[in-house]
């Protein structure tokens, strides 16, 4: 039997660039049980936010991260 976990890797740019923005978003995404891993790459220039998730829709997260304050929107592939 195979069985294999995939996650896609949902990617965006966004503002979120210190400690204390992130700090911001975190209670969003660490709730939503659909997040399976999460990161803010805040030495990109574009700030890249990166989720694992089979379940989330870009627009979902998309309207989450605006929601908090901030800027979002999707990286092509």
């Amino acid at each position: 039997m195979n069985s294999t976990v995939t996650n896609e890797i949902l990617v965006f740019k966004t503002n979120i660039r210190y400690k204390k923005d992130v700090n911001k978003v975190s209670p969003l995404l660490e709730s939503d049980s659909r997040v399976m891993e999460w990161n803010v790459d805040q030495m990109d220039i574009d700030n890249v936010l990166r989720i694992a998730s089979d379940e989330l829709h870009p627009t979902e997260v998309i309207t989450m991260i605006q929601t908090a304050g901030y800027f979002c929107e999707e990286l092509p592939d």
